[in-house]
């Protein structure tokens, strides 16, 4: 790849919701460095520093519900109070993980 080449992103234009709590919350952090556009609806980790490294290219204060409505996938944590099965009746090609 030469200077001029484009960075390969391969999954440039997929929306993901990034509901993870805890030490897991970096998991979404790669899909972002890949091209997502990753939206973190979760709260911050304590550790100031763990969250940094954690969600850097990350979105965060969106709105829940909008940034929902328009995933190709949501990761999230088991706790979360999203209704994952609904979502996934709602709109069958939606990707969950949990």
């Amino acid at each position: 790849m030469n200077a001029a080449s484009p960075i390969d992103r391969p999954i440039a234009g997929l929306r993901i919701v990034d509901a993870v709590r805890g030490e897991l919350a970096s998991l979404t952090r790669y899909l972002a460095e890949l091209g997502a556009r990753v939206e973190r609806i979760a709260e911050p980790l304590a550790d100031p520093f763990a969250d940094v490294a954690a969600n850097a290219g990350k979105l965060t204060g969106t709105d829940a519900l909008a940034a929902i409505g328009k995933a190709h996938a949501i990761v999230a944590s088991k706790d979360q109070p999203i209704d994952l099965a609904g979502e996934r009746a709602r709109r069958p090609a939606l990707v969950t993980m949990t």
